[in-house]
Formats: structure tokens, C-alpha cells, sequence
């Protein structure tokens, strides 16, 4: 009776490996693993913007700011442990960058000239600077796919899964449109291109922009005082009001550059 148990287990196990994988397999069990990772680089981005909103005039759009006219915030790298950190969610674990493994994210303030985003503004607080948000950071090795060097379909899938088709996130990659030298991808075809000051300057050009990197997952957001004109080819965002791009600091809506 004990033999024929252990062959009936035998020959079972041996159907077992004859067995077709199931359709949605990656759906159900890769999938989410991606979506974990693009959440929570979603969250480094947002403790970013909370940042901007509590360091920014206060208005009624943004009853959490500072009292005067002014942000007190400056261009640069925000450090999770100084800027960022206490507006992490609780249990939170922060996946700063790492340059030994090449790995992480890091959250950066850019100050552009009004009307060009291509220079760096001499006073990151004076009226009229574009002002970027962008949380950027190389993309890890099991999502990428080692032929092209971009992600595999399924991290393609987690970021439509979560952002649908918002074209502030992506992987950045190289670009011949206009004036632009990098761009945001995304699993459609909607891109948005990366202002020149970020792609040449600070942490985004050490990690990001250098040919042959391992491509980078980027967010991106944008931010304008009252009053100011965009520079062509933006769109209207940044807070209340919309108009011609007259939105006060610390809204949710980006303006993004276009061709």
C-alpha cells in the first residue's frame, strides 16, 4: 500500500510539471511586485510636493503653508532625513539612492529663468521662477529588459495600472524633438519632455542623462507664482486659478513643457 502511495505521488507530481502556466499568472503575481515598487516611488515624490506645500505662502488652496509672500524652500537635493522625512507615511521604509548599488531615489528642486527653461534662475525665490519638483532614480534590474534597456511590459503595466496615462512619470530616455534632449515615457504613446536644466544640471544629469545609463523612472511636477507668463509650449497649472498659468504656489497640477 506504501509503494502504490509514493508512485501515485511520483506520477502526480510528474503532471504537475506538464501543467500550462496560467494566462494571468503575471497579472496576478508579477504585476503587483512592479506596482509596489512604482507606489512607492510615487511616495518619494509626494513627500516632495508636501514639502513644497508647507514651505510656500499660505493662500486658501494651501492652508498649511507659511505666512507671507514668500516659499522658504531653495533649489537642490531635499534630504530624507532632514527635509522629507517626516512627511513619509507611517512605517514607511525610505529607498534613498545609494551610489555603491546604484539603486534608490532621490528628490530634487530645480529653479528655472521665466521664459527659459534652459537657465538656472540666480535667486530660486524671486517672482517669476519656474520652480521643478523631480523625484528621479535608476530603474531596478529585474524590471528592465536587457535587449532594449527600457522596462519589461510588466512594470509598463503597473504604471498605467496606478497613473493610468498621466504623462508626469516615466523613464526617461533620449530625444531629438525641438529644443529637448530627454523626454518621459511612459506604456502610451504621451510624452513629456524634460526641461534642459534638469537633463544638464544636478543629481538628474549625474544618474539620468549620461549615454548608456541604466534608464531612469522620473516624476516630475512643476511649479509657478502668481501673475507669471509661462514660457511657450507650457500649460496652465499650478494652483488656483489656471489661467494663463497665473496659479499660486504648491498646486497639484503640473505645467508640463511640450513641443
Amino acid at each position: 500500500m506504501y509503494i502504490w502511495v509514493v508512485l501515485v505521488t511520483f506520477m502526480t507530481l510528474l503532471y504537475a510539471f506538464n501543467l500550462s502556466i496560467r494566462g494571468d499568472e503575471r497579472r496576478l503575481a508579477i504585476e503587483p511586485l512592479a506596482e509596489a515598487e512604482v507606489s512607492r516611488f510615487a511616495i518619494h515624490h509626494r513627500m516632495g510636493q508636501q514639502y513644497i506645500r508647507e514651505h510656500s505662502p499660505k493662500s486658501d488652496s494651501n492652508p498649511v503653508g507659511v505666512e507671507g509672500d514668500k516659499i522658504t524652500y531653495d533649489k537642490g537635493i531635499l534630504s530624507y532625513t532632514t527635509d522629507l522625512g517626516d512627511y513619509a507615511p507611517v512605517g514607511f521604509k525610505i529607498k534613498a539612492y545609494d551610489a555603491s548599488e546604484k539603486e534608490g531615489y532621490k528628490t530634487e528642486v530645480y529653479c528655472a529663468v521665466d521664459g527659459d527653461w534652459s537657465t538656472e534662475a540666480a535667486d530660486c525665490k524671486a517672482e517669476g521662477v519656474v520652480r521643478f519638483l523631480v523625484t528621479y532614480g535608476p530603474i531596478p534590474e529585474r524590471w528592465l529588459n536587457h535587449s532594449s534597456g527600457t522596462p519589461n511590459n510588466d512594470f509598463l503595466n503597473a504604471l498605467q495600472n496606478i497613473f493610468e496615462i498621466d504623462n508626469t512619470i516615466g523613464y526617461a530616455t533620449e530625444t531629438t524633438s525641438g529644443p529637448y534632449k530627454m523626454q518621459l515615457q511612459g506604456r502610451e504613446d504621451n510624452v513629456l519632455y524634460l526641461p534642459n536644466l534638469v537633463v544638464d544640471s544636478g543629481g538628474f544629469s549625474q544618474i539620468c542623462s549620461c549615454s548608456g545609463c541604466r534608464r531612469c523612472l522620473v516624476y516630475f511636477s512643476a511649479y509657478v507664482t502668481s501673475k507669471q507668463v509661462l514660457p511657450e509650449g507650457g500649460t496652465e497649472g499650478g494652483g488656483e486659478g489656471g489661467e494663463g498659468g497665473e496659479g499660486g504656489e504648491g498646486g497639484s497640477d503640473p505645467v508640463t513643457p511640450t513641443p
